[in-house]
Order: C-alpha cells, then sequence, then structure tokens
C-alpha cells in the first residue's frame, strides 16, 4: 500500500504539475483505489505504483511539484480527461489511458507502461455439454494413463506387499490380485482407504502404501490444473468469432477508448453515462436477456470475471497500448517521465507491479499485458 506522493515545503524551487488520478473500486483492475489504513487514507493500484514510485525518484522529486486531483470513485470518462488536459486543467493523468489517434492529437503520451485487449465480456452460454467435451478433450488421454497407472500400481501392491492378503482375509490368491488391481485404480482416483486401512504395518508395507498415495496425489494434483487450465483457456476465448451477438446491442462507457474501437469492428454499443464498472455490470447481469455483453479492456474488466463467475471475455477485438496522457506544453516532464518509466522497465520494477496486480492472467497465454517487461 502507498501513501499519496507528499509535497515539497520547498515549491518555489520545482515546477508545479497538476496531476489528475483515476479512482474506483478495487474491483476495477487499472484505475487508484482506496484503503484507510490506521485513519490514513492510502491508495493502491497498478497505475498508481507506477507514478508514486516515479515521483520519488530524486531526478523527478526535486524538479516537479506534484498537485493531485482524485476523481470521484469509479469515475470511467476518459475522454473528458483527455480534454481537460489538452484545455490546462490538469497536466497529467494517472490511470490506464490507451493511446489512440485521436487522443494523440490533443496531448502526448508517455512510454508505455502495459499493452491491454480489447474485449467483450458476456455471460457464458456454454452448455454441460459443451462443457464435458472439453474435459474429455483435455484430459481424455490423461484420463487412459491413469487407468494403467493404477494396474501397475496394484500389480506393485499385489508383490510388494503380499501380507496384505492374510490381513483381508483372502486365501484365493487371484481374488487377492483382482482386489490388489481395483485398490491401485481407486487410488488414482482420490480413493486412499482400500491402500492405507489394508496395508501391513512392516516398513515394506508402510513404504508401499506411501509411495503410491503419493504417486496417486501428485497425478490427482496434474489432472486438476491441467482441467483448470483447460476451463480457463476456454471462459477467456482469443477467437472474436467465438462471441456471437445475439440480442443487437452490447453496453459501454461514454468517453471509454475500447467501446468505440469494439463499435468500430461493427459491434452495436450502447453508450452509458455516468455509470461505474459495478454499475455496468449490474445493468447488465440484470438485463442478460437485452445486451449481449460489456465492452471494456481486459485488464478493467477482468476482476469480474471472478465476481461473476458465469462471465466469459471473448478478447478478439485488438490490442492498445497503454500510458498516462501529459499535457502538450509540458515537454520536459514528458521527457522525464519517459526517461523514469524505461528505468522502471529496465530494472524488473515494472514487471513486479504487473505481475502483482495482472499476474492472474498468466494463464490467457495470448494475453500481452506485461510483456513490455
Amino acid at each position: 500500500m502507498q501513501l499519496p506522493p507528499t509535497e515539497n515545503t520547498h515549491v518555489g524551487k520545482r515546477t508545479p504539475i497538476k496531476v489528475f488520478v483515476m479512482t474506483g473500486p478495487e474491483s476495477s483492475g487499472i484505475v487508484a483505489f482506496k484503503r484507510i489504513v490506521s485513519g490514513k487514507d492510502t491508495y493502491e493500484g497498478y497505475s498508481w505504483e507506477i507514478f508514486e514510485k516515479v515521483s520519488k525518484m530524486p531526478e523527478i522529486a526535486k524538479k516537479y511539484d506534484f498537485h493531485i486531483t482524485f476523481s470521484d470513485p469509479g469515475f470511467t470518462n476518459y475522454e473528458e480527461v483527455i480534454d481537460k488536459i489538452q484545455q490546462g486543467h490538469y497536466d497529467l493523468g494517472i490511470a490506464g489511458f490507451l493511446q489512440t489517434a485521436g487522443r494523440e492529437d490533443k496531448v502526448d503520451f508517455t512510454a508505455i507502461n502495459k499493452i491491454d485487449s480489447n474485449a467483450i465480456f458476456h455471460v457464458d452460454d456454454e452448455s454441460e455439454y459443451g462443457l464435458f467435451v472439453t474435459t474429455i478433450q483435455s484430459i481424455g488421454n490423461i484420463i487412459f494413463v491413469i487407468f494403467l497407472l493404477g494396474i501397475l500400481l496394484g500389480v506393485l501392491l499385489y508383490f510388494g506387499n503380499p501380507g496384505r492378503m492374510r490381513k483381508m482375509g483372502v486365501t484365493n490368491k487371484k481374488e487377492f490380485f483382482m482386489k490388489s488391481i481395483i485398490a491401485g485404480i481407486a487410488s488414482m482416483f482420490g480413493e486412499f482407504g482400500y491402500i492405507a486401512e489394508e496395508a501391513t504395518l512392516s516398513y515394506r508395507g508402510i513404504f508401499i502404501a506411501t509411495l503410491i498415495m503419493v504417486i496417486a496425489f501428485v497425478t490427482l494434483l496434474y489432472v486438476q490444473a491441467k482441467l483448470t487450465a483447460a476451463l480457463i483457456e476456454k471462459k477467456i476465448s482469443s477467437d472474436a468469432n467465438e462471441y456471437r451477438l445475439t440480442k443487437g446491442v452490447v453496453l459501454g462507457h461514454e468517453g471509454y477508448a475500447v467501446a468505440r474501437k469494439i463499435q468500430a469492428e461493427g459491434v452495436n454499443i450502447k453508450f452509458i453515462k455516468d455509470h461505474t464498472n459495478d454499475e455496468l455490470f449490474d445493468l447488465y447481469m440484470k438485463n442478460t436477456d437485452k445486451y449481449d455483453g460489456v465492452a471494456l479492456s481486459y485488464c478493467d474488466g477482468y476482476p469480474y470475471l471472478t465476481i461473476y463467475p458465469q462471465l466469459r471475455a471473448s478478447i478478439g477485438f485488438g490490442n492498445e497500448p497503454s500510458g498516462f496522457p501529459v499535457r502538450e506544453t509540458r515537454r520536459e516532464l514528458l521527457g522525464d517521465l519517459n526517461t523514469a518509466i524505461l528505468k522502471l522497465r529496465d530494472d524488473g520494477t515494472l514487471k513486479t507491479l504487473c505481475e502483482k496486480y495482472f499476474g492472474k492472467m498468466s494463464h490467457a497465454s495470448n494475453f500481452p499485458t506485461c510483456s513490455l517487461s
């Protein structure tokens, strides 16, 4: 957690810089969000921490005096901020501003600090049958291998701990062999009772039982990881063609570049004014029969995949560079900020911050957020 950069008392020696920081709830992925610690307001967030670290660099701190204005929580009109920077109300904006051609005509942008994807977040209408097919496609071969491995472990149990035969009260070796095979297969599917309860208490018996349970446990963890990864990749589609508009309307923020970008792809966007991300998703989730989804940058919207497990993100609408907008008359500030951001990239700080806030997206191999660092 970071406190707002403190102002230097020697104001006259430094250039005053008016900074506008966009804030929102913690559920928003890009903007700064506030927490109260020991009675004091503290802020966190990817863009905020970059600015906080840059502002504390000696070469920046001794040269500039940052006067910070925080937005109302959930404010989403990025275009309005761009216009105010162009008009001189502010010198610098802190949030995940996408660098579009229209914005480049109004303001300058710092060095890129991340790459974001244009996305539509929509209810996952995947059927139970579809999930079953995904599961079989992902781990069907593994299940076959597990079955064979279970048989091998059963054979190991049969020859490695023959004392189990007496403990089980079995006199027929064929019956004992089949029970050992069943115990081996069952252990590979998480049932360890046959192994643990009927193991002999000799060192050999304990070793064989422990070995089989360890092998089965590690294999189960691997299968669960493979299945989870497959279902997540299914949830995050990289192919825009997999997304089909059925109601004809996608919700988007007014003044939000991603919504306009997706509109340019031929999607009918209904622009909503003065809504936070939370409110926009709430509107969509209550009206899934009327709307096809919500248009947001993936970094801005990915936390909602956890809040609403039935959501899915289609990200096949292009990737966009993101930086901080700077007033065109502040060229010296722009150069200093660029140098500072590049230092953060070179020393690994940018990568660390990116993984801190967006590391949960690492399962999406086609998502480029942290590729700059």
